[in-house]
């Protein structure tokens, strides 16, 4: 192929010897990492006529390519009529784990690119045979992002995956949250199967390339693109993202509030719709924590006991208690008996009670007699109460948030705490990284089947509508 190559560039493309004007070469390896090889190369003398270049692993050639496709960049920097770069896709052979240096040369010559070698190491994740978002160059940090193989949990709708996605992330990689986003979204849908890669810069081979967020991008188009609408603060960013959606297809904002308040300001409906944001799944929720401190008496005026009775009628695993005061060992065998975790001083310590107060989520008090000295530190640093209505406890207003007189009211206020929490968590469960990944691959797929002219699925359709977009397409009727 290689000789044929070379044949035809001889008969059709390649200047005749002795034409009188020496050629002058100039070109730069821009790009090598684990998805493309790129840069431009042009003859300065013969601007009308594209060079080719070898491009080499080591010493062994790997292909020759045209540099003739069109840059914006170039005709801007002045460079003839902008068409002398090239994009070579990484072969399979390279992502073997090993190192590799790319060295591209203007073919059949010994004129070498400017920085040209670059090195790149990429690997085939052994389970899944994904190869990793961000690879190893000269003058690059190494970035590893892990693979996996699980299935994603969420059995909705699943668009192809053979979409090429490029995610143009302004930020550094390893820094804050745009970098972090970028991650891990090219994390998840490699895990889904897509070819995804990151860089700086937008790629024109790919069909989706989604730039990270909409501050820094220059309005140009390259291919299908999408962008990142974080914050909009001032008029500035808002004419900036009206300038932008001029040629980008969807802005994906984080909330469909930040949708209808950029539309209420004129910016177009049918390119808005919204993903919100993910979080990482790696902060785990903790027990809320409960504090009694009181001794216990014989005649059991305390009512100890309803803390056993509570722990026989409902689950208290949403809870640990930290009591502190004499006399509850029996009441702590039973809760430590049905799994209850509690941490127990037996005695009175002024300096750990000093740390125990602040430290709580809730102070709790089943007495029937004037109050809690206990009740009055938790108000004294803003602790929720549990507690009687009696006595001095009447007196704070406003310091009892939940009263109780009986074990039934008792097991609704611990019921309603731990429900609240549940619906905290719940709230956003389903904003997962995974899900964050798949609701863009709907959102292109959308796209892509828009540019060419296809029909969209019913169930696709009205996945979208969930994200706030606002199909203008054919939709396709699915058997029932």
């Amino acid at each position: 192929m290689l000789r044929l190559e070379k044949f035809f560039r001889k008969l059709f493309g390649k200047p005749k010897a002795g034409n009188g004007t020496a050629p002058a070469y100039e070109g730069c390896h821009d790009r090598a990492d684990c998805s493309l090889i790129s840069g431009w190369a042009w003859d300065i003398n013969k601007p009308d006529i594209p060079v080719y270049v070898d491009i080499f692993d080591n010493s062994t050639l790997l292909t020759t390519v045209k540099a003739g496709e069109f840059r914006q960049d170039l005709l801007d920097a002045g460079k003839g009529n902008g068409k002398y770069a090239f994009n070579y896709r990484v072969p399979p052979q390279l992502k073997d784990g090993k190192t590799h240096s790319i060295l591209v040369k203007i073919s059949e010559t010994h004129f070498a690119l400017a920085f040209t070698p670059k090195e790149i190491n990429c690997r085939h994740d052994i389970m899944s045979g994904l190869p990793t978002c961000i690879s190893k160059g000269i003058g690059q940090r190494t970035e590893t992002i892990p693979q996996a193989t699980a299935k994603l949990q969420n059995e909705k709708y699943r668009p192809s995956h053979n979409i090429r996605v490029h995610i143009v992330c302004y930020e550094e990689i390893d820094e804050w949250i745009l970098g972090k986003i970028a991650r891990r979204l090219c994390e998840n849908l490699q895990k889904m199967g897509v070819e995804v890669d990151v860089s700086k810069t937008p790629n024109s081979l790919s069909d989706i390339n989604h730039h990270i967020c909409y501050y820094d991008y220059d309005s140009k188009k390259t291919t299908t693109e999408t962008v990142m609408i974080t914050h909009i603060n001032t008029h500035g960013e808002l004419n900036k993202v009206k300038e932008q959606l001029i040629n980008v297809e969807m802005g994906i904002c984080m909330s469909f509030d930040a949708v209808h308040r950029l539309a209420h300001f004129g910016v177009p409906r049918g390119k808005l719709c919204y993903i919100n944001p993910a979080h990482d799944g790696a902060i785990k929720p903790r027990k809320i924590v409960v504090g009694i401190a009181t001794r216990t008496y014989p005649d059991g005026c305390k009512r100890e006991y309803l803390l056993a009775q509570l722990a026989s009628r409902i689950s208290l695993t949403d809870f640990k208690f930290k009591i502190m005061g004499t006399g509850w060992d029996i009441i702590i065998d039973v809760l430590r008996q049905k799994g209850i975790e509690v941490d127990y001083v037996d005695r009175f310590d002024y300096t750990a009670y000093c740390e125990l107060i602040p430290n709580l989520d809730y102070y709790l008090y089943t007495g029937q007699d004037e109050g809690s000295m206990g009740f009055i530190d938790a108000l004294a640093v803003g602790i929720p109460t549990i507690v009687t209505p009696q006595g001095f406890h009447l007196d704070a207003p406003g310091g009892i948030t939940y009263a109780f007189n009986d074990i039934e009211e008792l097991e609704k206020i611990f019921l309603k705490i731990a429900e609240q929490k549940k619906k905290r968590v719940q709230a956003v469960s389903s904003w997962t990284w995974s899900e964050y990944a798949r609701k863009h691959l709907l959102i292109w797929k959308y796209l892509l089947n828009r540019k060419s002219g296809r029909p969209i699925s019913e169930t696709l359709n009205s996945e979208l509508m969930e994200l706030g977009v606002v199909t203008d397409i054919p939709i396709r009727k699915e058997s029932t």
